[in-house]
């Protein structure tokens, strides 16, 4: 059971959530955009050729995994720490947003799946 937090520390967790939120959403984009970049240096290969495709497979496992696991961290770590008594509101918009969220995920993950292995899925000769 963690320790009771003094207003101070409440507020202070308080403060650093949409900051947390901000820092994650930019280095996701980041990330996509280096994602979409590694497509373009593997497009035409087939997983055979080893190389990029096998730098490929890690990145599209990290888009798999990545961003459940942040959604989880984010509800559980950050959001019932620093607002440990939310109201049905503040608790619909995380869920909200993390529902947005994900959709946004999921089509990353199924374009990076397409971009990173067309020729693999019958896609090329």
């Amino acid at each position: 059971m963690p320790k009771a937090l003094s207003p101070e520390e409440l507020a202070q967790k308080q403060e650093r959530f949409p900051k947390w939120q901000w820092a994650v959403g930019i280095l996701a984009t980041i990330a996509l955009l280096g994602s979409l970049g590694l497509a373009f240096r593997g497009w035409g290969l087939k997983v055979e050729s080893r190389g990029v495709k096998i730098v490929q497979v890690f990145v599209l496992v990290f888009w798999t995994l990545a961003p459940p696991i942040w959604f989880w961290f984010e509800y559980v770590i950050l959001f019932r720490r620093a607002f440990p008594h939310a109201n049905e509101n503040s608790l619909n918009a995380l869920k909200t947003q993390q529902d947005l969220s994900s959709k946004i995920w999921i089509a990353t993950a199924s374009a990076l799946l397409i971009l990173y292995f067309w020729k693999d899925i019958g896609g090329g000769k």
